[in-house]
């Protein structure tokens, strides 16, 4: 076709798309070029854009996805700018901490992939959430378990944290414990702990915390007896990863049920989310 034609652009498009295939990134960005030169289209500036996020040539792609938000394509694809648009506020949210410009891209982004990427969902709860807009976090965090379709304890531990600012008792426990029956199946019921497992320390880390939000949960169900054992367990979570302040949280709640409240006037509920639910940001990019 090249032959015939050394001016058409969607040839140099999919052959661009051929050796970003076969992991050719060098020739992928000779022929994406070529197909910029002479065809300026939305999808090229994106293909562009997420070759320089391979290479991690972050600003080049920040450019280059703006330029594909600006072309006004005959051919309309509202599928390919939302894909910028995600694009465009995976860097502000992992690259640059930007968080109302990652928020804003997001939005454009949800109405075409919301039901897509589990972590588009789950980026907007937490940034909904950070917000303390915590009845539209949950909405996000709901839809993103709902896509993974697997347990996903930092997601239960995101959604559980919502119902408990939203005084949804019930649904946080629920979810709090999806979470504990999922690194009770994964390590055991008493699991010996490994501290050079990254995972396994970060799991215990995660379970510590949720062992006190349960408490928490316990206590304005008005249940401190069960409440009391969660906030034990918080603190033999923590202690069994050689914290020398354990789990601060919990022993400021244990003091608020066995001193009758006269030091502390409410639980202390632990209110940090993670803002990583993937290790890698770009895992959607295809080579």
């Amino acid at each position: 076709i090249l032959e015939e034609d050394n001016k058409f652009s969607e040839a140099y498009f999919q052959q661009a798309r051929l050796y970003r295939k076969k992991r050719d990134i060098k020739n992928a960005k000779n022929f994406i070029n070529k197909a910029i030169k002479n065809g300026k289209k939305s999808k090229y500036h994106n293909f562009l854009g997420e070759i320089y996020l391979l290479q991690n040539k972050i600003n080049l792609a920040y450019e280059s996805f703006q330029e594909g938000i600006e072309q006004k394509d005959k051919e309309k694809d509202d599928k390919i700018k939302a894909k910028i648009n995600y694009n465009l506020g995976n860097i502000d949210y992992y690259e640059l901490g930007n968080d109302n410009g990652a928020i804003n891209y997001y939005n454009k982004a949800e109405k075409q992939l919301g039901d897509e990427y589990y972590d588009l969902n789950y980026n907007l709860g937490w940034l909904n959430y950070k917000k303390r807009d915590y009845k539209e976090a949950n909405k996000y965090f709901n839809k993103a378990k709902l896509i993974i379709k697997q347990n996903n304890p930092l997601i239960n531990l995101a959604l559980g944290n919502t119902y408990l600012r939203l005084g949804k008792y019930d649904l946080a426990i629920a979810e709090y414990l999806e979470a504990v029956d999922y690194y009770k199946e994964k390590y055991g019921e008493y699991p010996k702990i490994n501290l050079s497992n990254k995972e396994m320390v970060e799991a215990m880390k995660i379970l510590s915390i949720i062992y006190n939000n349960l408490g928490v949960c316990k206590v304005y169900k008005k249940d401190e007896t069960k409440a009391l054992t969660y906030f034990y367990k918080a603190v033999e979570s923590a202690k069994k990863l050689g914290y020398s302040n354990e789990n601060a949280e919990a022993k400021v709640n244990i003091h608020y049920i066995l001193q009758s409240r006269k030091k502390v006037k409410e639980p202390k509920a632990y209110d940090e989310l993670k803002k990583n639910i993937i290790s890698e940001p770009y895992e959607k990019i295809p080579f």
